[in-house]
Formats: structure tokens, C-alpha cells, sequence
């Protein structure tokens, strides 16, 4: 099972106190907030991934957030850009999903491409 957060907005009603960092990364307690939603589902053992959707401007951030989790979180984080550079051409929530899924299909079938070449 994998795990999908959604971190792909733009943070536009806290300008201008975080313009340059995601809300998910907001440090809360010394921690990124969007460590204790990683707490929260880090003992499913069902758990084989989580995937974070982020957008252009923040894709670098979460993508050296999550390569500092490796340390401390025993499951894979794949952080996928929805490919937005600004608000005003944000995907939304139900969008974003469908971006993580059209990745995740694109992922299986070079997979199964692979393996046939192998065989």
C-alpha cells in the first residue's frame, strides 16, 4: 500500500510569512510539520511507499526533506512534481492525485518493460 500526501500548494494565504518555504515544511516543535503525518502512518505494515506530490518551486525542498527521512523513516519517499510554477496554474487536489497516478502508471509499465527485455 502506498501512502499519497499532498503538498502541492502554494501557501498564498500565509504570504507573506512563508513565501519561500512550503507549509509542509514548516518547523513545528523543531520538525517539519509533514513529519508527524509521516509518524502517524510509519507502523502500517502494509506501507511499502509514500508518495508526495509538490509543484516546481518546491519539488527541491521536499526532494532534500525526504532524503534526510531515510535516516529515520524505513519506507521509500517518492516525491512527484505536478509541474505547476505558480498558483494560478495549481492542479487542485483531485488533479494532483491523478498526476500521482499517471506517474506511478508510467513507473509499473517501464517495470514490466524491463522485465520483459530480461527474460
Amino acid at each position: 500500500m502506498k501512502a499519497l500526501i499532498l503538498a502541492a500548494g502554494y501557501g498564498t494565504r500565509l504570504y507573506p510569512v512563508i513565501i519561500d518555504r512550503p507549509k509542509a515544511l514548516l518547523p513545528v516543535n523543531d520538525r517539519p510539520l509533514i513529519d508527524y503525518l509521516l509518524d502517524k502512518i510509519e507502523n502500517c505494515a502494509q506501507l511499502t511507499e509514500v508518495l508526495v506530490v509538490t509543484n516546481e518551486k518546491f519539488h527541491d525542498d521536499f526532494r532534500q526533506w525526504a532524503e534526510k527521512c531515510t535516516a529515520t523513516f524505513d519506507k521509500p519517499i517518492r516525491v512527484i512534481n505536478d509541474g505547476t510554477t505558480t498558483p494560478d496554474d495549481r492542479l487542485g487536489a483531485m488533479e494532483a492525485q491523478l498526476a500521482a497516478l499517471q506517474q506511478e502508471l508510467t513507473a509499473l509499465r517501464q517495470q514490466h518493460e524491463n522485465s520483459d527485455h530480461q527474460r
